[in-house]
């Protein structure tokens, strides 16, 4: 009897153990790196944190802009001219040469080649500056923040450059000023990116492309008024499609 008490008391003993060991937690370092694996099978990968410094370009060039602007209208004494000669409301021409505006003659013939970058940061009127920075806002913030500075400055003043470049080439008797040249090389850009990653806009294809022609229209008829850079703007988003 004794025996058979030992025996079924050994047997009680022996699950207990198996329960305990069945029910008990695993090691804290375990159970930590599985619900890690868990959690990335179940959640979506979620895009890395950005700091607040990690999308500076776009705003230092329109704070460059900004601040020309109104160094520019300050030259002339802070005075707009009529609508009637400037319907963009701002500064007179002279007051735009004054300050690093181009014209064929200065650049081709007077060899101040600076120009071409200095005109990146003059506008012609306050029209002209929110229309181009409107458009710097919604460009350069979202492709600084998915590619970095650095590619979207790369991109930013070569196309600007290139689009002073062909303005001085084919437009004689104009004074070519702003930031147009660079934001469509932003544009473009965004045509690159979408053509070579089509397929990571799984869902989103036919929205984003068609987005991209809605503005692709606009854009081409904006470039085709009169007293509108066509040169600065074709030749910046070729550019920015390019490089991107």
């Amino acid at each position: 009897a004794a025996e058979a008490r030992d025996e079924a008391m050994a047997r009680a003993m022996q699950r207990a153990e198996f329960r305990a060991r069945i029910l008990a937690p695993e090691h804290p370092s375990t159970t930590r790196s599985g619900a890690r694996r868990a959690a990335s099978v179940q959640r979506p990968l979620a895009p890395a944190a950005r700091s607040s410094t990690s999308t500076w370009f776009w705003k230092l060039m329109m704070l460059a802009n900004v601040t020309m602007f109104g160094l520019t209208m300050r030259r002339n004494k802070y005075e707009f001219e009529p609508m009637s000669t400037n319907p963009l409301f701002g500064p007179p021409t002279t007051a735009l040469i004054d300050v690093g505006a181009q014209t064929q003659e200065l650049v081709l013939e007077g060899r101040q080649y600076w120009r071409m970058l200095s005109s990146m940061f003059l506008h012609a009127g306050l029209i002209h500056l929110g229309v181009n920075m409107a458009a710097l806002y919604s460009l350069g913030r979202e492709l600084e923040e998915r590619f970095g500075a650095l590619r979207v400055a790369l991109i930013y003043f070569a196309s600007g450059l290139w689009g002073s470049a062909l303005s001085a080439i084919f437009i004689a008797d104009w004074v070519c000023v702003g930031a147009s040249g660079a934001v469509f090389g932003l544009f473009g850009a965004v045509w690159a990116d979408f053509v070579q990653n089509c397929r990571a806009y799984k869902g989103e294809r036919v929205g984003m492309l068609s987005q991209l022609i809605v503005s692709t229209v606009v854009n081409v008829a904006i470039s085709l008024l009169p007293l509108v850079n066509a040169f600065a703007h074709f030749g910046g988003f070729v550019c920015g499609m390019l490089l991107g």
